[in-house]
């Protein structure tokens, strides 16, 4: 996917579970700003989810970051996902990130890993949960 996408303010979920034939997700940067929930579950499938940076965040500045309790990102049920990779600053606002079921999960990348040109990184104010089964 291109960036700068899916931008509505109407866009406030994405639920991937009706696309049982996904076999990888890509989101560029800057995209669906306003979806306050991420669901990827029960896709059986799916082997690689990868996101750009400043996606699934309505921020405008680097230090303009708020707790938003109501927004959450599920990864659940996937069982032959290899590799998740989300670029920095994206679901930088969500309150909860869990990861369940990915028995196959061999790669999570959250974010980046220097300060040096201002705040990097993921799930700002989250506990990010991987769970098994």
């Amino acid at each position: 996917m291109r960036g700068d996408c899916c931008n509505d303010p109407s866009i406030t979920r994405v639920d991937l579970s009706r696309f049982q034939e996904l076999r990888e997700f890509v989101v560029g940067n800057q995209c669906f700003k306003y979806v306050r929930v991420v669901s990827i579950s029960g896709l059986r499938k799916l082997e690689k989810v990868t996101i750009g940076n400043d996606s699934f965040s309505a921020k405008e500045g680097k230090w303009n970051i708020e707790y938003s309790p109501n927004h959450s990102f599920y990864l659940r049920d996937c069982p032959f996902l290899k590799e998740l990779s989300i670029g920095d600053r994206s679901f930088i606002e969500y309150s909860t990130c869990i990861i369940e079921n990915v028995p196959s999960i061999r790669s999570i990348a959250l974010g980046g890993l220097s300060y040096a040109e201002g705040w990097h990184g993921c799930f700002l104010w989250s506990s990010i949960e991987l769970r098994g089964r």
